[in-house]
């Protein structure tokens, strides 16, 4: 038992909750996910589960079919295989699932962003300034697909043969003149 709500003797409504059961030797972990995540999801699938910093497997027994108004997510509850020592009722519990997406776009070094307008953020290009021949440094805006460590994936207004400036953003600005190497 874990919580008991009412003290004996007490007079209470019909349908009033007068304890709290939780059962440990068979632990649970409801996670929710993305709709179209949690239906990508079979059954009987094994995933791991990171629990308080250990890793254990996890079997799917099911997801619920509704979907949560407010997170717009759906809840999948996992059952966790063999020893859960350690694993405390109510502990938060992490999953990673990996899905393959094709999206075109480029990977660049995160020191070569900079905040655009918007919600966009910015590169730094090496340009060709019209007649003049001068070489200059021109913004293009990106979208942020996906980040890895030190490197982004982004799509926008780069053209393929675009020379990016991977570093030292800071000091330049977007028609300024620059000395390119290479």
């Amino acid at each position: 038992m874990a919580r008991r709500y009412f003290d004996e003797g007490t007079i209470t409504a019909p349908g009033t909750s007068l304890l709290r059961i939780i059962e440990d030797s068979r632990l649970e972990a409801w996670i929710r996910l993305p709709a179209a995540t949690a239906a990508g999801l079979d059954e009987g699938q094994s995933l791991p589960i990171e629990v308080a910093g250990r890793h254990h497997s996890a079997i799917l027994i099911g997801v619920l079919p509704e979907l949560d108004p407010i997170t717009r997510t759906r809840t999948a509850i996992f059952e966790l295989e063999r020893a859960t020592e350690g694993v405390v009722p109510s502990q938060l519990a992490r999953i990673e699932i990996r899905e393959s997406t094709e999206v075109r776009g480029s990977w660049l070094p995160t020191t070569a962003l900079s905040r655009g307008s918007r919600g966009l953020w910015s590169v730094l290009v090496v340009e060709q300034e019209g007649d003049s021949g001068r070489t200059v440094a021109a913004r293009r805006d990106v979208e942020l697909l996906h980040t890895d460590g030190e490197r982004v994936l982004v799509r926008g207004t780069l053209q393929a043969g675009d020379r990016v400036i991977q570093s030292g953003t800071h000091r330049i600005v977007a028609g300024q003149s620059i000395e390119a190497e290479g």
